[in-house]
């Protein structure tokens, strides 16, 4: 019986050992791979989306792109994509490989020679890549940050017609990923150092192996709870986004827009269909201020609309784009949802309201109650000043200072 029992003590020994080196290199080389995949496919869903906008705002019958179909509104735009999706660098390419556009203009004109551009993306699949600080890119650069570079081709009725690079800057997500994993695997040694000290109490008796077999079991249930909730994303506000044709008097909502509006995604929309949706006491004002914009003044608004009878607060920023005679031709823009923080605003106001209400009925309290004992010092002077009149003594002492 003593031997089965070291026997059992020996391999359970072994086994923590195992899980002791074992779980902080699964943790470092699975875990963490996990969480960059997830980053990864969350920076190629949204390069899909954004890339069908772009494409969605570019002339119908486009059947490749060259240096004379690249549209005017794309340098502006693309800055406003810098700012808004956090891009490190955007590129626009032709079938052929020749950078149509870059934010970094001197890349202008190049070609793409590389083997994955033209055996990947040129057959219509998209093609991306996490790259760490100070690592080479696809295309033998090191930029200074952490970056997901992906390609999204355009395909025309099954044509490649060119495509997009975008580089994503992921240097903060990937700091917490990395801060998770170091703390997971941090986890993980000590409880494997728990875990064999608790083996090494086994050789008092049987019995203590029973219970500790029933401590670890309890162990491992909150081991599992804890990688569970590490391995929760954490959910990011959307923000939808627009662009109008002043001359053609379109406008193209982004999906996420849509849904705020609470309007069919494609439905085609315009101006008025807009203002139909906006609050009726806010339409006056929406107008002013965007009149306002197409003289070349800032437009940052928030308003309500009416999304199915309930109304919400939104805030619009827009920039409007004038041609070489100063005429307005078009406006990009976001819009986000603030009804949370509207309704917030609004509970604060409403509780300072009533709390000046309650200090004003304070303060008039106390003013009578301070009236009254005023009266009732004067009442005692006049007492005993008829008391000394008529040879009698003071009946109540009065402190001088409140005389």
């Amino acid at each position: 019986m003593r031997w089965c029992n070291h026997r059992l003590i020996g391999i359970l020994l072994f086994i923590a050992l195992s899980a002791a080196l074992f779980l902080p290199v699964y943790n470092i080389s699975f875990i963490n791979k996990s969480f960059e995949e997830e980053l990864l496919k969350n920076k190629e869903d949204e390069a899909e989306r954004l890339s069908a906008y772009l494409m969605s705002m570019m002339p119908q019958g486009l059947k490749e792109l060259s240096r004379q179909t690249i549209p005017k509104y794309l340098p502006p735009l693309a800055e406003e994509l810098i700012r808004g999706f956090r891009l490190w660098k955007f590129k626009v390419f032709s079938p052929s490989g020749e950078i149509l556009f870059s934010t970094d203009p001197n890349e202008i004109g190049e070609f793409n020679k590389h083997r994955h551009f033209q055996e990947i993306v040129a057959q219509g699949n998209r093609h991306s890549l996490i790259v760490s600080r100070d690592h080479s890119t696809m295309e033998g650069q090191k930029p200074a940050l952490d970056i997901v570079e992906i390609y999204i081709p355009i395909m025309r009725e099954g044509r490649f017609t060119g495509a997009f690079e975008m580089y994503y800057d992921i240097t903060a997500k990937k700091n917490r990923i990395d801060t998770l994993a170091k703390r997971h695997t941090y986890i993980l040694l000590t409880e494997s150092f728990l875990s064999m000290l608790l083996i090494g109490l086994l050789y008092k008796s049987y019995r203590e192996l029973i219970t500790l077999r029933d401590r670890l079991t309890l162990e491992a249930v909150q081991r599992q709870q804890v990688e569970d909730n590490l391995n929760r994303a954490q959910e990011v506000a959307q923000i939808g986004s627009w662009y109008l044709d002043l001359v053609k008097n379109e406008l193209t909502w982004s999906k996420e827009t849509y849904r705020m509006f609470g309007v069919k995604e494609g439905t085609p929309i315009t101006v008025e269909d807009f203002y139909k949706i906006a609050h009726p006491e806010d339409c006056d004002y929406i107008k002013s201020q965007w009149e306002s914009a197409l003289k070349g003044n800032a437009y940052d608004i928030e308003h309500r609309i009416i999304v199915n009878g309930e109304t919400k607060w939104v805030n619009e920023k827009a920039e409007v784009l004038f041609d070489e005679t100063g005429k307005p031709i078009s406006g990009i823009g976001t819009v986000q949802d603030i009804t949370k923080r509207k309704e917030a605003e609004d509970k604060i106001k409403r509780a300072y309201e009533e709390l000046s209400d309650k200090n004003k009925e304070l303060q008039r309290f106390h003013e009578l109650t301070i009236d009254r004992e005023l009266r009732m010092i004067r009442l005692k002077i006049e007492v005993n000043e008829l008391r000394e009149q008529l040879g009698m003594p003071k009946k109540y002492e009065i402190d001088e200072e409140i005389k």
